[in-house]
């Protein structure tokens, strides 16, 4: 194990100094994103060989790697998916490796392809926040998540509790904080139609107008009966 740590650390520091020889020569300052994934390439080749059976967390260097693809200052997603889902197939178990390719599925606007990777990742482990996270960034993107699955999957005390603290913050005029807070709410139950009033108002208090009408939709949607909903949609 020893002998490995050492062997890491200094294939680490001997990638840095030739990833910055390479770009000195070129005239090109190397970002934090490119020397990760500069690092990471070469450690997933170099395992995928001989070291491969001594390093059984190979599927993390993958995951890291496609972290590193997916940030939009790099703009390569699909290199980013494709890393995610090999992730997976070297372990299917694994929870974090579904988030990574649900994360590159969105960025490439795959939204049905994202739901239902998060949805498998879900299946492991119905708490992870990255999963969470995502599905709700997928319904901010206009993607209408599986009702009864989100119904299923919903966590009612917790989204009770970021309400709670979002109707305070609103009350005191701190939009931003109660934006976040409702945002928290609807990630834990999406299936609540106050949740996206709430979030409705604090957002048209920013002018943030166009996200404000896309929660009020959402809204109507989720209560067509409810009419405070339609003045939501009316402002």
């Amino acid at each position: 194990v020893m002998m490995m740590l050492v062997y890491r650390r200094g294939l680490a520091t001997a990638m840095r100094t030739q990833i910055h020889a390479t770009y000195s020569h070129a005239h090109v300052r190397p970002t934090t994103h490119s020397i990760k994934i500069h690092m990471h390439t070469h450690t997933c080749t170099h395992t995928s060989h001989a070291h491969h059976a001594q390093m059984p967390e190979n599927h993390v260097l993958y995951a890291n790697r496609a972290a590193c693809y997916a940030q939009k200052a790099m703009d390569r997603f699909p290199e980013a998916l494709t890393d995610a889902v090999h992730c997976i197939e070297l372990a299917p178990s694994w929870v974090k490796g579904y988030a990574r390719k649900a994360q590159a599925e969105y960025l490439l606007k795959k939204y049905a392809d994202a739901e239902q990777t998060c949805r498998a990742g879900q299946a492991i482990d119905p708490g992870f926040a990255l999963l969470r996270s995502q599905l709700q960034l997928l319904r901010d993107a206009g993607h209408r998540t599986n009702l009864e699955e989100d119904m299923l999957s919903a966590n009612k005390t917790a989204a009770a509790n970021e309400k709670s603290r979002g109707n305070t913050a609103f009350q005191e005029s701190k939009w931003d904080e109660a934006i976040v807070l409702f945002s928290n709410a609807l990630e834990y139950d999406p299936t609540d139609h106050v949740f996206w009033s709430n979030r409705s108002a604090a957002l048209a208090e920013k002018e943030d107008f166009n996200d404000a009408l896309r929660d009020a939709q959402f809204c109507v949607e989720l209560k067509p009966d409810w009419a405070k909903g339609y003045n939501r949609l009316a402002l």
